[in-house]
């Protein structure tokens, strides 16, 4: 699934929490959507996971590819 990170501003920040974190849509196990919040250390986290286990990680086939690069060049996606 192809997906996006988007910076969303904590307008209502109390002390302890972050001004901002980053939105992702992912669909679960259920095939339900829903958006998980995640910190830049947390995204440092799980980018340092996938980089040590590539084998684990969602290759997208080279048609994919293709095709979203092309949707993103029309900013359809």
């Amino acid at each position: 699934m192809y997906g996006r990170i988007n910076i969303i501003y904590n307008d209502k920040a109390v002390s302890s929490s972050k001004p901002t974190y980053n939105a992702i849509c992912v669909m679960n196990e259920l095939g339900e959507y829903e958006t998980l919040l995640l910190t830049e250390n947390d995204l440092k986290v799980v980018r340092k996971r996938a980089a040590k286990n590539p084998e684990d990680c969602i290759h997208l086939p080279a048609l994919t590819k293709a095709l979203l690069w092309v949707l993103r060049s029309l900013r359809l996606v």
